[in-house]
């Protein structure tokens, strides 16, 4: 027993404060609805309760379905998160232990419970007790025991006034005489009403004029018919639930008016006598009503009398608006709020020449703005590209919705990036991974367009709708020829398992060491008037003899590819490019590869 009032009460309150959050953000957007449809006069009611119904089953019921059109979206904090916050909120005497103080007292706060902020390096620090062995009391371990007995307290007070009155109204009227067209008959009663579930009866006060009684009893056949008892109960059941939360008694109130209105409305709709109709409810206006939460009464005569003498059939078209408006805003308010992911998932980078992928992770924030500045470039992945490179980005889990892609030139420090365009280009992998095509088609707007270059790319990856969003940033960078818009390339820029290979006009002085004999060398041709390139690929250690050999046209944005296909397994090979121009001259250039396999 002390395990229910010291853990799965309080468990129960903060599920329900949860609710109750959600219910007063989703029922002032009822009220809100409501309020602006009724401005049309002629405007059903009786699809209201349909809307209501749907706030007390919420009320009761978390959301299973997350939706980007659901209305908590708009809030920046989600009921769940609010009351997370709450719970984990200090309170009462706290003390903060920092590792650099004092070691010692920092490792027993640890050992006791203490909510560590802040693990390892100089920084790290230990929340506990006052007496720095205990955890911090908070106002889920402090206050939520004592409020959830306070509030278990109101749930059964409530639901004991709705099962005291009404069966202190069962045994006034337990001598209550049957009459011919079903109803029951009491002098113990001033009022009529409909009381009970199995089934549902309507009890009349025996002076009850013939005419009143005939419009009594069809307003209360309507109640019966359809089923308000029972939704009525249910709702009794969710204002129970709820007793300290003033949102509630407004949907509550707002419920029985509605009730009471749609029968109202039902007796019209079959008779048309309006005149006939308020007069009734006008003899019945002076009537003490009956006050007992789960019967029905004639209650709120006067705005009833002034409702029925303006009523008018509504169009149907104008049902039928109504019905939509009253389904699409309880789809809106029965959904719950987007689906965040708590970690942000892990990125996987490929490029169009490097088929490993680098795997980067990032961290979410709730706000982005610390997020637009030039990041750190120290540590960052470098993959290898050629000319305008393709790269590709996939996701493991939870793709983002948007991401922004920024391209940096890292040896500008301070530089701000410039963004490109993203576009989705196929799905594959697990269900829910996304691959994202990111192509370099704009030359960095500072490159010198020669030789090699390094350009970092920050993406900054956004989860969410509405103001329900979460960002992450993932950094790397790509090492490819130098690309500009103001400047033709006028030597070649070549690389081999992204190395930069140099190339000389001659016999080359300097040599680079690979270690895949499968290695492909990408060379980025001079943009300056070349017509046709050759590349042969030679054996440096037999006076060049040439192995293989490639040719074609040449083109200012092409990138050739030769492979050294494991011609030799170690030694030199050599690597020769020959460039045609259009005024038919020609240069070669050369390169060393020094064959070294692990």
């Amino acid at each position: 027993m002390s395990e229910f009032f010291s853990r799965v009460l309080p468990e129960l309150f903060q599920a329900n404060l949860t609710l109750s959050f959600t219910l007063v953000i989703l029922g002032y957007a009822a009220v809100l609805i409501r309020s602006i449809c009724s401005l049309k006069r002629d405007w059903p009611r009786w699809p209201w309760l349909i809307l209501w119904t749907v706030l007390f089953l919420r009320s009761i019921v978390p959301a299973s379905d997350s939706s980007p059109w659901s209305v908590l979206n708009l809030t920046s904090l989600t009921p769940r998160q609010t009351v997370d916050a709450l719970s984990a909120s200090y309170t009462g005497d706290t003390r903060t232990i920092f590792a650099s103080a004092d070691q010692d007292a920092y490792e027993r706060g640890v050992r006791g419970g203490g909510e560590v902020i802040k693990a390892g390096g100089e920084n790290a620090y230990v929340v506990t007790g006052a007496d720095g062995a205990s955890p911090p009391p908070t106002v889920e371990t402090v206050w939520f025991p004592r409020l959830s007995l306070a509030w278990a307290a109101g749930v059964l007070g409530i639901l004991t006034w709705g099962a005291v009155s009404y069966f202190r109204l069962k045994r006034r009227v337990r001598a209550a005489v049957k009459t011919k067209d079903g109803a029951w008959e009491s002098d113990l009663v001033d009022a009529p009403f409909v009381l009970g579930f199995f089934p549902p009866k309507i009890y009349l006060p025996l002076a009850l004029e013939e005419e009143n009684r005939r419009w009594v009893l069809l307003h209360e056949r309507a109640h019966i018919r359809c089923g308000h008892p029972y939704l009525k109960a249910f709702a009794f059941l969710a204002l129970a639930l709820h007793w300290y939360n003033p949102t509630m008694w407004i949907i509550w109130h707002e419920f029985c008016k509605d009730l009471e209105t749609a029968c109202d409305e039902t007796v019209l709709w079959s008779t048309g006598e309006k005149k006939g109709y308020s007069s009734a409810l006008l003899s019945l206006a002076s009537v003490r009503p009956i006050q007992a939460p789960l019967a029905f009464g004639e209650t709120g005569a006067k705005e009833r009398i002034q409702k029925a003498l303006s009523w008018r059939r509504p169009t149907v078209l104008l049902t039928a608006l109504s019905l939509v408006v009253v389904l699409v805003s309880g789809t809106v308010l029965a959904a719950g709020p987007v689906s965040l992911p708590e970690n942000a998932p892990a990125l996987s980078v490929t490029t169009n020449i490097q088929s490993e992928p680098a795997r980067l992770t990032g961290k979410l924030y709730r706000q982005k703005d610390h997020l637009l500045e030039p990041p750190d470039w120290e540590g960052t992945p470098i993959l290898p590209v050629t000319a305008l490179p393709y790269v590709f980005l996939c996701f493991d889990d939870d793709p983002p919705s948007r991401i922004e892609a920024y391209d940096y030139l890292p040896e500008l420090p301070g530089e701000n990036g410039t963004e490109w365009g993203l576009s989705s280009v196929n799905r594959r992998g697990a269900p829910g991974a996304l691959e994202y095509g990111l192509h370099l088609v704009t030359p960095h707007r500072n490159s010198t367009g020669e030789g090699l270059q390094v350009r970092g790319v920050k993406l900054l990856c956004e989860w969410g709708v509405g103001l329900q969003k979460v960002y992450a940033q993932y950094v790397f960078r790509l090492y490819g020829p130098a690309e500009s818009a103001d400047h033709l390339r006028t030597l070649p820029a070549a690389m081999v398992e992204g190395q930069e290979l140099p190339l000389t006009e001659g016999m080359p002085s300097r040599s680079i060491t690979v270690t895949d004999p499968e290695a492909v060398v990408y060379i980025a041709g001079p943009q300056d008037g070349t017509v046709s390139y050759q590349i042969r690929i030679c054996d440096a250690d037999q006076d060049w003899r040439q192995l293989s050999a490639s040719t074609g046209e040449a083109s200012r944005l092409s990138t050739h590819g030769s492979g050294l296909a494991g011609h030799k397994t170690s030694g030199s090979i050599g690597v020769e490019a020959k460039y045609t121009y259009v005024d038919g001259s020609a240069r070669t250039w050369r390169g060393l590869i020094h064959v070294s396999p692990r």
